[in-house]
C-alpha cells in the first residue's frame, strides 16, 4: 500500500514543475448591466488568452450582476462579457501584479436590435452560453488534440464529467441521451457519439434536461424529463464525408483496426461504423453492449446441458477497453442513417452486426457455509463461445398536423450462437476429505429470431392540456438450441457408499413465442393547474416449448427421457386500468394515482404426468411523485410506487433440470406472486457561479411475498434449489455525492459514498436464517481543469461487505475490497503527446489477500498536418493482469481466476479523413462564422 502511496505522490511532484497553468494570487471582478443600469445575473464572463482564444478562467454574474475571477496570474488578456439577447463585448485587459485585487468596473452590453447584431453575436467565439435550461458550450473555445473524439473534448468542457468507463455526467446527472444535429446516432446510446465522432467536426454542446416525447408534444411537463447533450456539428462538416481510420499491429500478433466515416448535410445523416481486433477493446458502451447482448450474455453456463439464450436475440462487443476477461476476438460495425424528408416526416434506419469469439480458462474457488459445518467446491472450466448478430432497427416519424403525430418502431434481430465447456471439480468437507468429483463435456449450438414492432399514436386537442395516446405491439421470436452433455460424476465420501453418475444425453430445444399489447391514455384538464389521467393497458404473453431430452447408449441410440422433457404452452395476459391527478404549479409538480392489475397466467405441460397449472391475481398498485424546484439548478424528487411480479413458468413448473448434475434445478407450482413497495428521496443541486453539484439520495425497498431460492444439500453434497416466498424482506440504500473545483490549485474534485443495508432470508437445508447485510463505498477522484498540456487525474474506490445471519454465526461474511488509479497525458509542443495509467487494484480472496498492479502507457507522434498520429502503446508494462472475479451470495463466496491479456506493445497509425465540400481542410477544425439556419 505504501507503493501505492508514494508512487502516486512521485507522479504529483514530477509534473508539478511542468503545468503551463501557474497558479497566481490575483482576484479581478467587476459587474455586467444593460444600457438601462439594470443587473444582468446569469451573464458569462470568460477570461481568454489573446493569443489563441483558449478560455482561462470564467464565471457567472450573480443576481446583482457582480462577477469575480480568482487566482489569476499577471499578464495581458482579452475579457469575454455575453448575456443571450444582447451583443457579446470584448475588452483587452491587463492584470497587474501589484494589485491582489483588481477591479475591471461596471461592463454595460446593448441588445440584439437587428439582422447585423445576430450574424455579429454568432460570429463570437464565446465558450459559454446559458439559456434558462440549457448550457452552450463552444467547441473552439477548448483545445484538443487532432484524432480526440468527443469524449475527449467533454472532459475539459466545466459542468462535464467523464467517468473512466465512459459514462457522462453533467451538472453531476448522469447523462441519458446523446444527440447529433438533434437526431438519434445509432439508437439512444451515449456513448456511440462519445468515443466515435472527432471532436474536429463538433460546433458547439449543448447540455439539457430532455423532457418526454409525451411532454414535448403536449407542452405539459409530466416529470420525466432526464439529462442529454446535443452536440452541433460544424457547418463545413454538414457538406462532406468526416470520419477517421485507424490500424495497428503488435507483439503476440496482437492487432486492432477501426473505420468511422461520416456525411451529414441539413437533412441528412449517414455515418458508418466499423472494428475488429484481439486485444479485448471495444468502442462502445455498457449499455450498447447490453442491448446487443443476448447469446453469450445469457448463456448459462453452470447448466452446460443446453445453453439458454433469451428472445432478445442481440450479441455484442466487448465492453472494458482491453481488461476484460479471456481472449477475446471481435468484429462489428455498423451504419446509421436519418432522413429529414420535411418538417413533419423523419426516418431512422440502422444495421448493426457483431461477431465475437471468446475463450475463457477460468478456475473457480467456492467456500459454502452451512449451519454445522462448511465445504469446499474447486472447479476449472474451459470454455469457448462464438456467437453472431445482425440487428436492423427503424423509427418513422410522422407529423399528420400540428394536433396529432405517429411513431412506428421496428426492430428484426438474427443470432447464431455455438458454445462448448470443458470442466473438472471436485468438492472437499471441512475436514478435508475428499466428497465427489466432476467432469462435464458440454456442447451446443443455437439460432435465435426476433421481431417487434410498436406504433403510437398522440392527439391534443384545441383545449389546453387534453389529450390522448394510443399505442399497439406486436413481437415474435423463435429460438432453435441443440446441445450433448456428457459427465461423469464420482462420489466418493464417507458418509455413503462410492458410486459413479454416467450422463449422455442428446438436448433439442424450440421456443416460439408471441406477445402483443395494447395501451389507451386520456389526459384531461380540470381548470388552469390541475390534470386527470385515466388510462388502459391489455398485454399477452404466449410461448411454446418443446425440450426433448435423450439418453444415449454406448453406440449412440437415444432413448427418450420423459423425467427431464418438457412440453409446454404458456398464456399470461393482463389487463390494467389506471387513474391519477397531476397538479402543476409554479415550481411544483404532484401526480398521485392508483391502478388496478388483473392477470391470468396459464399452462399446460406435456411430460410423463401431464398437468395444468393456473394461476389468478388481482392487485392493486398506489403510485405518488412530487418533483419540487427549490431554486435554478436545484430540485427535490419523491416517488413512491408498488409494483407486482408474478413467477416465470420456469420457476412454477415442478421440472427437474440436471444441467448440471452437481446442482439441480426444481420449480415450485405453489409460488405466489410479489410485491413490492419502492421509496425514492432525492435532492439535487447545481451552482454555476461555482460549478459545484451536490446530490443526495435515500431508496428503500419492502417486498411481500419475496421470491428467494431455497438451497438443499445431501450427504454427497449434491445442491437441489427450488424457489419459496418469504415475507419481510426489506432494502435501505442511501447515496450522495459532490463535486467542486479547487480554484486555488486550478483542480476539480469529486466526492461520491453510499451506504445499503437489506435484510432478507434464506433456506439452508430447510434451515431459515435471518441475514443482515451491510455493503458500503467511497469514490474520490482529483483531476486538474486547465488541460491544454498536461491533463491528469488521481482516484481511488474501497468498498466493504458485511453479511450476518441470525442461527449460524459462523456463516458470517466480511470483505474489504480497495482500487487506485493514476491517469495522466502531457502534450508537448504540436506535434508530440505523452500518456500512461496506473492501475492498483487491492483483493481480499479466499485464503489470501492478493494485489496486482496494470501499468499502461503510449507515446504519438502527430504528422502530415497533424491529420496523421502515429503512436506506440504498451499494455501491462509490469505483466500483472490477472483476471479476478469475486462472487458473494447468501450462503458462499466465491473468486474466479480467469485468463486475461499478457503484457503487449502496439504500433499504430491513425488518419483524420476531413473532406469538406467548398472548404479547405484545417487541421484541428477551425473557426466558421455561422448564420442562422445552419
Amino acid at each position: 500500500m505504501k507503493t501505492v502511496y508514494l508512487s502516486v505522490a512521485l507522479v504529483i511532484l514530477w509534473f508539478h514543475p511542468a503545468r503551463s497553468q501557474t497558479v497566481g494570487n490575483i482576484n479581478a471582478s467587476g459587474s455586467v448591466i444593460d444600457s438601462s443600469g439594470n443587473a444582468l445575473a446569469s451573464s458569462t464572463v470568460v477570461l481568454l488568452n489573446p493569443k489563441d482564444s483558449v478560455m482561462v478562467s470564467f464565471a457567472i454574474t450573480n443576481n446583482e450582476g457582480r462577477f469575480s475571477l480568482k487566482r489569476l496570474s499577471a499578464g495581458d488578456y482579452l475579457l469575454q462579457v455575453s448575456y443571450l439577447g444582447y451583443i457579446p463585448k470584448n475588452i483587452p485587459v491587463t492584470i497587474q501584479q501589484e494589485e491582489r485585487e483588481q477591479d475591471l468596473g461596471q461592463i454595460t452590453l446593448q441588445p440584439v436590435t437587428s439582422a447585423l447584431d445576430e450574424v455579429l453575436v454568432k460570429a463570437e467565439r464565446i465558450p459559454m452560453e446559458i439559456n434558462k435550461d440549457t448550457i452552450a458550450y463552444n467547441a473552439a473555445a477548448f483545445k484538443t488534440k487532432p484524432n480526440d473524439v468527443v469524449e475527449d473534448l467533454l472532459k475539459k468542457l466545466p459542468g462535464i464529467e467523464v467517468e473512466s468507463d465512459g459514462t457522462i455526467k453533467a451538472q453531476g446527472e448522469e447523462v441519458k441521451q446523446v444527440l447529433v444535429d438533434g437526431k438519434e446516432f445509432f439508437g439512444k446510446d451515449p456513448q456511440i457519439a462519445t468515443k466515435n465522432l472527432p471532436a474536429s467536426a463538433v460546433n458547439k454542446v449543448q447540455v439539457f434536461d430532455k423532457k418526454s416525447d409525451m411532454a414535448e408534444f403536449t407542452g405539459i411537463d409530466d416529470g420525466q424529463d432526464e439529462k442529454a447533450i446535443n452536440i452541433e456539428l460544424k457547418e463545413d462538416h454538414k457538406k462532406g464525408i468526416f470520419g477517421n481510420i485507424e490500424g495497428g499491429y503488435g507483439t503476440n500478433d496482437r492487432y486492432e483496426s477501426k473505420i468511422n466515416l461520416n456525411k451529414f448535410s441539413k437533412n441528412q445523416q449517414i455515418s458508418l461504423l466499423g472494428m475488429a481486433n484481439n486485444v479485448n477493446r471495444q468502442g462502445f458502451s455498457m449499455n450498447d453492449y447490453v442491448s446487443f447482448a443476448g447469446g453469450l450474455g445469457n448463456l448459462m453456463r453452470s447448466g452446460g446441458g443446453m445453453v439458454r439464450i433469451n428472445n432478445s436475440s442481440t450479441n455484442g462487443v466487448p465492453i472494458s477497453d482491453g481488461l476484460s476477461n479471456g481472449f477475446v476476438n471481435t468484429g462489428a460495425g455498423g451504419i446509421n442513417f436519418n432522413q429529414e424528408f420535411s418538417k413533419n416526416t423523419k426516418l431512422n434506419l440502422s444495421y448493426f452486426y457483431s461477431g465475437i469469439r471468446n475463450e475463457i480458462d477460468q478456475l473457480i474457488n467456492r467456500e459454502s457455509i452451512l449451519a454445522e459445518s462448511s465445504f469446499l467446491s474447486e472447479e476449472n472450466d474451459n470454455e469457448i463461445s462464438v456467437n453472431g448478430n445482425h440487428r436492423i432497427n427503424a423509427t418513422f416519424d410522422h407529423k399528420l398536423d400540428s394536433m396529432q403525430n405517429i411513431r412506428v418502431r421496428t426492430t428484426l434481430a438474427f443470432n447464431d450462437s455455438e458454445y462448448s465447456i470443458l470442466s473438472n471439480s471436485r468438492t472437499i468437507n471441512d475436514l478435508g476429505i475428499l466428497e465427489n468429483t466432476g467432469l462435464r463435456d458440454n456442447n451446443s449450438n443455437g439460432n435465435n429470431t426476433n421481431f417487434t414492432t410498436e406504433i403510437i399514436y398522440r392527439k391534443k386537442f384545441s383545449k389546453k392540456g387534453r389529450n390522448m395516446t394510443a399505442s399497439a405491439e406486436f413481437g415474435k421470436s423463435r429460438d432453435d438450441q441443440m446441445a450433448l452433455l456428457q459427465s461423469t460424476n464420482q462420489f466418493v465420501g464417507e458418509n455413503s457408499p462410492s458410486t459413479t453418475e454416467i450422463i449422455n444425453q442428446d438436448h433439442t430445444q424450440n421456443n416460439k413465442a408471441v406477445n402483443y399489447g395494447l395501451e389507451l391514455t386520456y389526459t384531461e384538464p380540470l381548470g388552469k393547474n390541475n390534470f386527470l389521467n385515466l388510462g388502459y393497458s391489455r398485454k399477452n404473453y404466449s410461448n411454446q416449448l418443446l425440450k426433448d431430452v435423450y439418453d444415449l447408449d454406448p453406440l449412440g441410440t437415444g432413448v427418450f427421457n420423459d423425467l427431464l422433457s418438457n412440453h409446454y404452452n404458456r398464456d399470461y395476459v393482463y389487463d390494467r386500468g389506471s387513474t391519477s391527478w397531476r397538479w402543476i404549479k409554479n415550481k411544483s409538480n404532484l401526480q398521485i394515482g392508483v391502478d388496478a392489475q388483473k392477470s391470468l397466467l396459464q399452462g399446460q405441460f406435456f411430460t410423463s404426468e401431464d398437468m395444468n397449472i393456473e394461476k389468478s391475481y388481482f392487485n392493486i398498485l398506489p403510485e405518488m411523485s412530487w418533483n419540487y424546484d427549490l431554486a435554478r439548478s436545484k430540485s427535490l424528487r419523491f416517488t413512491y410506487n408498488t409494483s407486482v411480479r408474478e413467477p416465470s413458468l420456469t420457476q412454477l413448473q415442478p421440472i427437474v433440470d440436471n444441467s448440471n448434475p452437481l446442482s439441480i434445478y426444481i420449480g415450485n407450482p405453489d409460488l405466489r406472486p410479489e410485491y413490492s413497495h419502492q421509496i425514492r428521496l432525492r435532492y439535487f443541486s447545481f451552482s454555476q457561479f461555482s460549478m459545484t453539484n451536490f446530490f443526495a439520495m435515500v431508496n428503500a425497498n419492502y417486498t411481500d411475498n419475496a421470491i428467494v431460492n431455497a438451497r438443499t444439500i445431501d450427504n454427497q453434497f449434491r445442491q437441489t434449489t427450488t424457489p419459496v416466498n418469504v415475507d419481510n424482506d426489506y432494502r435501505i440504500s442511501t447515496f450522495t455525492g459532490v463535486g467542486t473545483p479547487l480554484r486555488f490549485i486550478k483542480a476539480r474534485i469529486n466526492m461520491h459514498g453510499n451506504f445499503t443495508y437489506n435484510r432478507g432470508i434464506v433456506f439452508i437445508n430447510t434451515v431459515e436464517e435471518n441475514t443482515r447485510r451491510y455493503s458500503s463505498s467511497i469514490d474520490l477522484s482529483f483531476d486538474n481543469q486547465k488541460k491544454d498540456i498536461l491533463d491528469f487525474r488521481i482516484g481511488t474506490n474501497i468498498r466493504h461487505s458485511l453479511t450476518k445471519y441470525s442461527v449460524s454465526d459462523q456463516m458470517d461474511q466480511d470483505y474489504f475490497n480497495q482500487s487506485y488509479y493514476t491517469d495522466i497525458s502531457i502534450n508537448l509542443k504540436d506535434s508530440w503527446s505523452i500518456a500512461t495509467r496506473f492501475d492498483y487494484n487491492f483483493y481480499q480472496t479466499l485464503g489470501d489477500n492478493r494485489s496486482i498492479p496494470i501499468w499502461r502507457a503510449s507515446v504519438s507522434k502527430y504528422l502530415l498536418k497533424r491529420k496523421g498520429e502515429l503512436k506506440l502503446s504498451a499494455f501491462d508494462l509490469l505483466n500483472q493482469n490477472i483476471g479476478i472475479q469475486q462472487n458473494i451470495d447468501l450462503n458462499y463466496i466465491e473468486d474466479v481466476r480467469i485468463n486475461s491479456l499478457a503484457r503487449y506493445f502496439m504500433l499504430s497509425f491513425t488518419y483524420a479523413i476531413n473532406q469538406m465540400i467548398g472548404q479547405s481542410d484545417m487541421p484541428g477544425g477551425g473557426f466558421h462564422m455561422m448564420r442562422r439556419g445552419g
